[in-house]
C-alpha cells in the first residue's frame, strides 16, 4: 500500500506598523505617504484656467494689442541625446533649449492701423524699399525688436502670472481676405507669427 506523505505549510502574518511607529521598514521600496500628509499633498486652488483669463501686451505695437482676440503661450521642447548601446539606444536629457514661435490672432480695425503696425515693422526690417528704412527702424525709440507679456488671470481676473517675452520681432504676417457673397457682415482677423530670444514665467 503506497505511503501518504503530508506536507507542512506555515504563513507568517505581519501587523502594520501602527501610527507610534516612526516608519516603516527599511526593506519597503514602495514609497507610501501619511494619511495625515496625504491632505497637504492635495490642490488648494481646483478651478480650471479658461481661454478668456488673459491680457496680452506688445509695447511696439499698441493697436495690435488693443485689437488682439487670440494669443498662445508658447510649448517648449528640449534636445535629447541618443547613446548607442550593444542592446539598445539609451536617451539622455540634451542641453538646448527650443521655444515655439509665438503667435497672435487680432481683430483689424477699418483704418488697417494695426495690421499696418506689423506690416512697416517687417518691411523695415528688411529693407523692402530702400536701406534706410534698416536704419530708420533701428533709431527709433522702440529699435529693432520689443518685449512681449502675457498677463493670466484669475476666475476673479486677477494677475496671477507674467508670460515675458524678450526681444520679440514679427516673422509673418497673414493676410487680408475681402468678400462680397457673404450676406452677413463679419468682422476681418490677422494673425502675426513671432520670434524671440526666450521667455519667462513668473507667478505674481
Amino acid at each position: 500500500m503506497p505511503h501518504l506523505t503530508v506536507g507542512y505549510f506555515c504563513i507568517n502574518i505581519h501587523t502594520m506598523p501602527t501610527s507610534s511607529s516612526s516608519s516603516l521598514s527599511s526593506s519597503s521600496t514602495d514609497p507610501v505617504v501619511p494619511f495625515d500628509r496625504a491632505l497637504d499633498r492635495q490642490p488648494t486652488n481646483t478651478s480650471p484656467l479658461t481661454q478668456s483669463q488673459y491680457k496680452f501686451s506688445i509695447l511696439r505695437l499698441p493697436k495690435v494689442t488693443y485689437f488682439c482676440n487670440s494669443g498662445v503661450v508658447p510649448g517648449i521642447s528640449l534636445a535629447n541625446i541618443a547613446i548607442n548601446t550593444p542592446f539598445t539606444v539609451v536617451n539622455e536629457p540634451g542641453d538646448q533649449v527650443t521655444f515655439e514661435p509665438l503667435v497672435v490672432q487680432f481683430i483689424v480695425d477699418e483704418e488697417m492701423r494695426n495690421w499696418l503696425e506689423v506690416w512697416d515693422w517687417m518691411t523695415g526690417l528688411g529693407f523692402v524699399r530702400e536701406f534706410k528704412d534698416f536704419t530708420n527702424i533701428k533709431s527709433s525709440v522702440y529699435g529693432l525688436e520689443s518685449d512681449a507679456t502675457m498677463t493670466i488671470l484669475t476666475a476673479n481676473m486677477n494677475a496671477q502670472i507674467h508670460v515675458k517675452f524678450e526681444n520679440i520681432f514679427p516673422i509673418s504676417l497673414s493676410e487680408i481676405q475681402f468678400t462680397s457673397t457673404d450676406a452677413d457682415t463679419q468682422a476681418i482677423t490677422a494673425t502675426a507669427t513671432f520670434n524671440y530670444t526666450s521667455y519667462t514665467v513668473e507667478r505674481l
